[in-house]
């Protein structure tokens, strides 16, 4: 049995240097790779792309073929040795945004906007919050979301508010059934870390003051 485990990244762009991205890609790239094969662009595999206007469900959709590769797949060699190929996604990759929506969550700019965690925008600046307690797992968000969905449409709609749950379940639960739906979603750091405020506390802190 050989694996080939990957992360999957998922962003949207558009064909002008612009606002207005029209296009979402889906890559792959191999999380066996060390740090210089993964900065090699010969080693980010594009798998899809779902143009302007088409409907993301159905661009997820046909990818479905990735859950047998996830369930293993008998290869037979040159040589008549027969093998089996296991390629299991460990998590998807992306900025703040996609990554709310590959977890199936509102925006970063709902109420309760932490896709690992029940904290609301008026706690935000709350060191003390327990999100232990608090947290966001995911057979419990399941278990929600099917009870909001046998509610009528109003209770259900503000049953998702109060959880910052988005109103479709996000398509990717289809081809990666056994990814935790917030864990594997993990924070993209050089997105968080080194643009807007923090980069320019940043640079402040070792330019000037250091």
């Amino acid at each position: 049995v050989f694996s080939f485990p990957y992360t999957a990244f998922i962003d949207a762009f558009g064909v002008y240097r612009n606002m207005h991205r029209s296009i979402t890609g889906k890559y792959l790239q191999f999380a066996f790779l060390g740090e210089i094969d993964r900065r090699s662009q010969i080693n980010v595999f594009p798998l899809t792309l779902g143009p302007f206007g088409a409907d993301w469900e159905e661009v997820v959709r046909s990818l479905m073929h990735l859950t047998e590769l996830e369930r293993g797949v008998e290869v037979k060699l040159d040589n008549g040795t027969s093998i089996v190929i296991c390629a299991p996604c460990l998590a998807y990759i992306g900025d703040m945004p996609q990554q709310q929506a590959n977890s199936g969550c509102k925006s970063q700019n709902a109420k309760h906007f932490c896709r690992h965690c029940l904290i609301s925008s008026t706690d935000r600046a709350d060191l003390n919050y327990n999100i232990t307690q608090s947290g966001r797992y995911h057979f419990e968000m399941l278990r929600c979301r099917n009870e909001a969905n046998r509610k009528s449409a109003r209770e259900r709609d503000d049953m998702f508010q109060n959880l910052g749950l988005a109103t479709k379940q996000t398509p990717l639960q289809v081809i990666t059934q056994s990814l935790d739906l917030f864990r594997s979603r993990p924070a993209d750091a050089v997105h968080a870390e080194f643009k807007g405020i923090a980069r320019q506390t940043i640079t402040l802190l070792f330019d000037d003051i250091l």
